[in-house]
């Protein structure tokens, strides 16, 4: 194992276990406060199409968020998997949209139809942990550092990383793969 790799695995499980140790009120008061912070970023209120994550035990919860973005009709978009490219792509959710476990139990729309972003577009990002200048810790599978390479143009997505102060590191490991976030 590399250097590199041993770091991000040392970060990773540092993170789960703090994050095990979560409980569930201080993740929905803390999720509140997260979703909060990024509703108020001007890239956000300027998107047409938000996406976002259906979170996962130790995640911000990004409930709010979707309920705004609901409320705005705003189109929102989440990752689910495509089982033939073995890779994650963007569906529509919406209020009447039925969830299905997706691998590791990510809640995801249950629907063949697949969506791209356009126009104006934010997109939340979870990981394992963030630094200051965009550097992610993801869960080492490098899916969303593909999902984020297929939908990334001059005018594409913004990408914001979405943690918990916990979560912040001073020097996020970086490979060539990874993809930096904006915010």
């Amino acid at each position: 194992m590399s250097v590199m790799m041993a770091t991000k695995t040392k970060i990773r499980n540092t993170v789960q276990a703090q994050r095990e140790a979560l409980s569930s009120d201080w993740v929905a008061e803390t999720s509140q406060q997260v979703a909060e912070r990024l509703m108020n970023l001007d890239v956000y209120r300027a998107a047409e199409t938000v996406c976002v994550y259906l979170a996962i035990a130790g995640e911000v919860r990004l409930d709010a968020v979707i309920a705004q973005c609901w409320e705005a009709n705003r189109r929102l978009l989440v990752p689910a998997f495509r089982k033939e490219q073995r890779d994650y792509g963007l569906k529509a959710l919406t209020r009447d949209s039925a969830l299905v476990p997706g691998p590791w139990n990510v809640p995801e729309p249950d629907t063949d139809i697949w969506a791209e972003p356009g126009g104006a577009t934010c997109m939340a990002v979870p990981g394992v942990a963030f630094d200051d200048a965009g550097g992610r810790v993801g869960h080492g599978g490098g899916y969303y550092d593909r999902l984020l390479g297929a939908v990334r143009r001059p005018d594409g997505p913004a990408a914001i990383g979405v943690c918990f102060d916990f979560q912040r590191i001073e020097s996020a490991p970086r490979e060539a793969w990874d993809v930096d976030m904006d915010m």
